[in-house]
């Protein structure tokens, strides 16, 4: 049995080739978050702190920056992390 990327990846492609939408945008999301977690060690309680305290510092009630509880995380090498969002561009801001 191959590593969580290496299933994921394939999920992926099957998902790509039926064409399906849903399928792929599922396939995708689950790849990235085995990407992420592989570059943690597989640390998840980490990962989940980081996204905490995004949520926390960033994740607002006027929904301008959303994030998703299931956001990419990605550590960095100054011991901080990227943690995926959502932001609000509203059609009048362009």
């Amino acid at each position: 049995m191959g590593s969580g990327i290496e299933m994921s990846a394939r999920r992926f492609a099957k998902a790509y080739r039926s064409g399906d939408k849903t399928s792929i945008e599922q396939a995708s999301v689950e790849l990235c978050t085995a990407v992420a977690y592989a570059d943690t060690d597989g640390d998840r309680e980490l990962i989940d702190r980081y996204r905490a305290n995004a949520e926390d510092l960033w994740d607002r009630d006027d929904n301008q920056i959303e994030i998703d509880a299931d956001a990419v995380v990605s550590l960095d090498e100054s011991g901080g992390a990227f943690v995926q969002a959502w932001v609000w561009v509203g059609v009048d801001q362009i």
